[in-house]
């Protein structure tokens, strides 16, 4: 048998070591995967703790200046809310949509056309948008639904988002 060279000795170490860290390479890489999966979830959860909730939702229709509860009357419906305190929330501009629905769960009044926020994961429409400063303690918020055809009588429902979240909802009916 022919003995082995100093060369291909050294040839074969060098391609132990070489195979030896591709595979702690691969397995590197799959940690920094492992840790970017984490990370992403991590942040998912803080953003979740930062989501805004409403409370004291209160609805007024008015005719003009006057407050109704006739459907053939309404011009503006006017949603009054207060932002729940959240520690985790950063003050600041948010992006509030309503939604205005009917008892049959259709959108009154025209869809915005700006920013769609997500219900289930899914973009909806929203009857108006509107940007709110937010700052812990804060006072009643008002949002105004103009109308530009005629209510019919019956349930409605309003939907609060913030930012795009889910934060709250209120009914009312009209005669």
């Amino acid at each position: 048998m022919k003995e082995k060279s100093e060369c291909e000795k050294n040839l074969e170490a060098l391609t132990a070591s070489m195979q030896k860290a591709e595979s702690e390479k691969v397995d590197l890489i799959k940690n920094i995967d492992d840790i970017k999966l984490e990370k992403e979830e991590l942040e998912k959860k803080l953003k979740a703790l930062e989501t805004l909730f409403v409370t004291n939702v209160r609805i007024e229709n008015f005719k003009a200046d006057k407050e109704t509860k006739k459907a053939k009357d309404v011009t503006k419906t006017s949603v009054w809310f207060e932002f729940m305190d959240n520690p985790n929330a950063k003050p600041g501009a948010k992006i509030v949509h309503v939604q205005l629905l009917d008892s049959k769960g259709n959108l009154v009044g025209v869809p915005e056309k700006k920013g769609k926020p997500k219900k289930n994961g899914v973009e909806i429409e929203a009857s108006v948008e509107q940007k709110i400063e937010y700052k812990k303690n804060n006072p009643k918020n008002l949002v105004a639904i103009k109308h530009d055809n005629k209510l019919t009588p019956g349930k409605y429902k309003v939907e609060i988002f913030v930012d795009g979240n889910f934060a709250g909802r209120s009914e009312f009916a009209l005669e």
